[in-house]
């Protein structure tokens, strides 16, 4: 079987990581997984023992699948040269009716409530992909912490309005108040061409470790300083990064 998906980019964001892990489990039983996207180079921040083309490629390469989860590159996904072809729902999206309404579509949810949307709203068939964790990345990791500290974990890309870092910011600042060790933590991976450092844009009262960066092999050991993981992403259905921190024995609140 050969499976192509199509992407925007091979970042460390937009749910790359499900495709990336995932392909790799699909090449180990055999199967063949290309990963499509506008640069077409391998990604540089975790391992893909697949291959990468360029995007242009999927409409004439043979492929008996093809799966994309982003808006931005369904015209790739509507032209593929597959057999079947997947839109994969990440989140609720202004544009989702433009999928499920596509009868040339299968469409996929990464969680049972987007499932749930999808089959109540578009009266389609929607099949639950629900997200997993790599156990081998993401795990406990023994640390040494400062007695009497709490510390809250979020993502830090504050310039993505949905991702509703700036209330986690603000219910830190007012819970800080109360118990003065309150520590906040961070992370992000500056993006874009030039790079945007989330770290530039934030301006908090409260001591913040801004972790930007750090390399996946880190991740597990990010996830196990802190006490609770806090995502405050609004329209998301299944979110990596509390499965990953839960998977690190900490405390996941979505």
């Amino acid at each position: 079987m050969k499976i192509a998906a199509i992407l925007p980019h091979l970042d460390v964001f937009g749910g790359v990581r499900r495709y990336i892990e995932i392909g790799n489990i699909f090449v180990k039983r055999g199967y063949s997984f290309k990963i499509y996207h506008p640069g077409g180079s391998s990604p540089t921040w975790l391992e893909f023992i697949g291959e990468t083309r360029p995007i242009e490629q999927v409409t004439s390469d043979e492929n008996d699948i093809a799966i994309s989860s982003d808006y931005s590159v369904l015209d790739y996904l509507e032209r593929a040269n597959a057999q079947k072809k997947i839109f994969y729902c990440l989140l609720e999206h202004k544009n989702n009716g433009r999928v499920c309404h596509n009868k040339k579509f299968l469409i996929m949810g990464n969680s049972t409530g987007i499932c749930e949307m999808v089959r109540r709203k578009f009266k389609r068939d929607c099949i639950e992909a629900i997200g997993g964790v790599n156990p081998e990345l993401f795990h406990p990791v023994e640390i040494k912490k400062e007695s009497g500290e709490i510390r809250i974990l979020s993502y830090g890309r504050i310039y993505k309005k949905r991702k509703g870092i700036k209330k986690v910011v603000k219910a830190a600042e007012i819970l800080y108040r109360r118990y003065p060790s309150f520590r906040l933590l961070l992370f992000d991976t500056p993006v874009g061409n030039p790079r945007v450092d989330a770290r530039e844009m934030l301006h908090a009262r409260i001591p913040v470790r801004f972790y930007s960066g750090l390399p996946q092999e880190r991740m597990a050991e990010l996830y196990s300083e802190a006490d609770i993981f806090v995502s405050a992403e609004k329209r998301a259905g299944w979110s990596n990064p509390c499965a990953e921190a839960m998977a690190c024995r900490t405390a996941g609140l979505q």
